[in-house]
Formats: structure tokens, sequence, C-alpha cells
């Protein structure tokens, strides 16, 4: 009898033991943090791992999501830093899925690097313990055991590193929360009939704006200035002006470094940046209200801007797909249709074909690729001029179709009688040109 009150004893704690983080609250910097035991474990040989297993370690709580781009590209990063300073740091992968969900994605998504560090699964109790709107998102752990920060992860630098290891301190940008707020006070919210506002950005709080959940019409935009004029100018007036491929904004100003984003800017960069050239706008009015939102915001953003706006048609150097010879080689012999014809460069693509292939697809699919070259690669505008219509076989090596590298193309090109040419093209372009 009493063996049999020890079986249900035990059976009782395994059951209870689930529930244990139940009890845990929010861990703010300064504060010691509990020794959390972690039983679903993937990418590492222990079993179970203790927070005190790390103690004297600087630890980083990486917080990651399997659609979050960000957390997947920082993998390897995460990786060089756990090799670089092992013995003195250790790295711990966070996500609410099961380690079994873990294997499965990492098999089915070959593309995306798996880190050699442990992946810490089934932890949702963990968004209590340290909460956040977002990932990535990461914690920094002294090695006596105590919050550091909450840090953004752009805090993750080898200098940070360095200094944190040397002082014990970790006084860097905070996480933001992404929690909308209004300039107004609550109580005074619901008696904004009208209101236009354009307001700064910060990168350690969120897009202020008069009040997002408003039941009123709005129009609420955010980003650069010459992001702000091509929202402003995508309705459906404007639908000729294809304003957001490249070229189709040209900039009368002193200096375009306050309208356009270095794409090589890192993220600390980014973020001085774009505190001083971020801007929110917001449009709120009652529903009666008649004309285009979008014509008030373009007068909006000339008014504060001190700009003027006009849509002009100007010559523009281009890229334009022209045959150069007999296109009938790429008609389609008919039968049935096939498609993987698209750039690995996701990385959740599951593709791994060395060639990629049209089989009866309409040539747009061809011509779509050939424009992303242009456009996003050449940053020029594009425009296909080859003539050919209805459905193609055509097909290219995966690391061409993979790469934006010209003179390959057109050797592709060259085998299907075409070529991508500089032309210059009159174009329906965005002028902003500053009042002088």
């Amino acid at each position: 009898m009493m063996k049999f009150f020890t079986l249900i004893t035990t059976i009782l704690t395994i059951v209870i033991l689930p529930n244990a983080h139940a009890q845990y609250k929010e861990i703010k910097a300064g504060e010691q943090v509990p020794d959390f035991t972690f039983t679903d474990i993937y990418n590492s040989n222990q079993k179970v791992i203790h927070l005190s297993d790390y103690k004297g370690k600087l630890v980083i709580l990486d917080f990651w999501g399997t659609y979050c781009a960000p957390c997947l590209k920082a993998f390897p990063f995460l990786d060089s830093l756990q090799k670089e300073y092992e013995g003195r740091i250790q790295i711990l992968t966070i996500a609410a899925i099961s380690r079994r969900e873990m294997q499965s994605y990492f098999k089915k998504y070959i593309h995306v690097f798996k880190p050699n560090l442990p992946f810490i699964g089934g932890a949702k109790f963990m968004d209590t313990v340290f909460p956040h709107t977002g990932v990535p998102f990461q914690v920094w752990i002294s090695p006596s055991g105590k919050v550091l920060l909450h840090g953004d992860p752009s805090d993750l630098t080898r200098k940070n590193i360095d200094n944190t290891l040397k002082s014990g301190r970790a006084d860097y940008r905070k996480a933001t929360k992404n929690i909308y707020t209004s300039l107004f006070d609550s109580r005074w919210k619901d008696l904004v009939a009208y209101s236009s506002t354009i307001t700064r950005f910060r990168s350690d709080s969120l897009y202020m704006q008069t009040e997002l959940n408003s039941t009123r019409k709005q129009l609420a935009e955010r980003g650069s200035i010459s992001f702000l004029y091509q929202r402003a100018f995508s309705d459906s007036a404007h639908k000729f002006l294809d304003i957001y491929s490249p070229g189709r904004i040209i900039l009368n100003v002193r200096d375009t470094s306050q309208y356009l984003e270095n794409p090589s800017f890192h993220r600390n960069e980014y973020l001085t940046w774009a505190e001083k050239n971020y801007y929110a706008y917001q449009l709120i009015e009652p529903d009666n209200f008649t004309g285009n939102m979008y014509q008030k915001m373009r007068e909006d953003l000339d008014n504060f801007f001190q700009l003027a706006s006009k849509v002009e048609k100007r010559m523009v150097e281009s890229y334009v797909l022209v045959a150069i010879g007999d296109t009938d080689i790429v008609k389609t012999k008919g039968g049935s249709t096939f498609n993987n014809f698209y750039r690995m460069i996701d990385i959740h693509s599951t593709e791994t074909a060395k060639i990629r292939s049209l089989k009866n697809q309409p040539f747009k699919y061809f011509s779509n690729i050939i424009r992303d070259l242009a456009e996003y690669g050449l940053k020029k505008p594009f425009f296909d001029e080859t003539g050919i219509e209805g459905n193609v076989d055509m097909e290219v090596n995966g690391s061409v179709l993979d790469k934006r590298n010209l003179n390959d193309w057109q050797v592709v090109l060259k085998k299907y009688h075409l070529k991508l040419i500089s032309k210059q093209k009159l174009i329906d372009v965005l002028v902003l040109s500053e009042n002088n």
C-alpha cells in the first residue's frame, strides 16, 4: 500500500511540474533571476539546462521566432560571438515553439543557418518574465545572475560585450516597446474632431500619433521624407506614376542625405539617421468630410517640409529589355506547366534546384525577374519592349538567377535572342523642390 501511495505522489509531482513557471512575474533590470530549469532543448547535448550552469558568465537570452527574418539573419553573428567569447559568455536562444518543431523547421528550411547554440523551446512563460512586444529581443544577465539589460539587438556588439565584461554594467539602448500612445491625455482624446499632425521619431519610444485607434476617418504613415511622399502620391489618381519603382523621384534639394536612408548603414547608424530624418504623419477627420485625404497629406507635407511637389515627365536613364533576333526560340512547345523560376534569396526558401525552369508559362514571369535585376540590383527603371506574348519555355542556372550580376544575365539573355540595354525614357516622375 505504501509503494502504491509513493507511485501516486510521484505521478502527481510530474503533472504539477509543467505549471511551476506560472509563479514567475516580470523581472526588471537590477533584479535577481531565479535559477530557471529548461527541459525542452534542441541542438545541445544537455537534456536539462539550469541558468546556474552558466554562473560566472555573461548570459544573453536571444528571443526569436521562425517568422522573424532579422532573427534568422542574426544567427551567424550569434554563432561567431559565442565562439569568440567562449568561456566568458553564453548565448541561449529562446522560442515558444517546441524542440520537435525546431528540429522540423531546420530540416525543412535548409537556407537558415543553425548556430552552434542551445535552443530553448516551449518557453512561453519567459514572455511573462521578460515581457516584450516583438522579436528579436535580448536580455543580458550578469555573471552573478542579475538582469543587466532588456536589450535592443543593435546593442549586441563586440565593443559592448567587452565593456560589460570589464565593467559589469550594460547601460545601452533599452528595447523599444511597440505600444501606441496618444499625444493627447486619454481624458480628452474623444474630443479631437479634426487633426493633422507630423511628429518626429525617437528610437527609444514609439511613433507617437494623435490617436491611432480613432473611430474617425484617418490616414497614418511613417518613414523618411521620401517615403511619406511616396505614400502621399500612391492614391488612385496617381496609379500611372509607379511611385515605388526606382527613378520615380527627383530631388531638387541641397542635401539629399536627409531624404534617403543609406542602405549600407548598420543598425546603430540607421537609428541615428532615423532620429533626425524619420517622421510620422496622421490625418484624422469626421466621416462626413469630402475630398481626397492623400491630397491633403501632400499639402501638409509641402507646408511642413517647405517643398513643392509636382508630377512631371522627365527623360530618365532606364534599362530596357529588347529582342535582338527571332524570339520564337522561347515559344512554348506545350505540355504540362511548371514553374520554379524564382530567386532563392529568401531565408525561408526550401528550393535547392540548380536549374530553374519555366514550362508553358507566361513570359511575364521571366520579364519580372529581369525587372528585379534592373530595379533592385541596378537601381534604374525597367521596361519590357520585347513584344513577346503568350507562354514560353525557358531555363536558367540557379546561381545566375539568385544573383544580380548583369554580365551573367546578358549571357543568358543572348541565348534567347534578348538583351538588356541602357536607354533614356520619357516617364512620369515626382519632383520635390525646395522653396527658395
